[in-house]
């Protein structure tokens, strides 16, 4: 087992900070699910001998790239979209314009996914419910959001 440094944001929007011992990153951010919170940032701790120990740790870290959607990009993703709708945007539209806005081409895609979905009639937590890259907590919060008629107040609770 490992020790991981970790951020991580709940639905209040209150930044969580800490380390906790895991096989991997992954087991880190899927514990940090469970207890509500999604991971923005994760990474392996130094374990304590200065520069060298540092080193160490990068050298041995996993590096993974998400082939939809970092924790990163979904955090810039909810502040885009809770700007927009703040603004009077409605959702399809606002959707269409992020789906054309200048990113990774496999996130992009994802978006216009959403894009299409809701165009399509489908509900906004709906279609976020139908893509694996996206945390189940983060499609609840927007449920809870269009069901209160807050859903630009509910995206934005992610932005941190």
């Amino acid at each position: 087992m490992a020790r991981f440094r970790f951020v991580a944001v709940d639905a209040a929007n209150a930044r969580h900070t800490g380390v906790l011992e895991a096989a991997s990153e992954a087991d880190v951010a899927a514990r940090l699910a469970r207890d509500g919170k999604l991971a923005v940032e994760i990474g392996a701790e130094a374990d304590g001998r200065g520069s060298l120990g540092r080193l160490a740790a990068l050298l041995t870290t996993e590096i993974r790239l998400s082939p939809d959607l970092n924790r990163r990009e979904l955090v810039r993703l909810a502040d885009e979209w809770a700007g927009l709708l703040e603004a009077g945007v409605p959702l399809h539209e606002a959707l269409a314009l992020s789906a054309t806005a200048p990113r990774r081409r496999t996130a992009a895609a994802l978006v216009a996914r959403l894009s299409d979905a809701v165009r399509g009639g489908a509900a906004f937590h709906a279609a976020l419910s139908a893509e694996p890259a996206i945390p189940p907590a983060f499609s609840a919060i927007v449920a809870a959001g269009e069901a209160a008629v807050t859903c630009p107040t509910s995206v934005v609770r992610f932005d941190c």
